[in-house]
């Protein structure tokens, strides 16, 4: 995550202090919109969902076994992948809504 950077010695009037100054304010702004969220968390649930979405056929291309231990006879589903990674991860509320925005979409289920 980025950090703001100290504009103390950067002269005021110049171009540099100008693009600074934009990039210091994206952060205050991104530190707003995300605040009281762990987004390690939520990239580490996402992982745990993309995974158990996706690693469900052998070497073969056979059906097998999920990743926690279950026979596979059908795909799958995002809503059985993102019950299994809440399981793994604890989420609040506010980063369950953005873990479930991101891995259904922009506008969950």
């Amino acid at each position: 995550m980025y950090e703001e950077i100290d504009l103390k010695g950067v002269v005021k009037n110049s171009e540099a202090y100008a693009a600074l100054n934009i990039f210091n304010r994206e952060v205050q702004k991104h530190v707003k919109d995300f605040g009281g969220m762990n987004l390690e968390k939520i990239d580490s649930a996402l992982k745990y969902a993309y995974a158990y979405y996706s690693n469900y056929l052998n070497e073969h291309g056979e059906y097998d076994m999920t990743l926690d231990g279950k026979p596979v006879f059908v795909e799958p589903t995002k809503a059985e992948s993102a019950n299994y990674a809440l399981l793994l991860v604890q989420l609040n509320d506010k980063e369950k809504k953005e873990f479930r925005k991101v891995f259904y979409g922009s506008h969950g289920i």
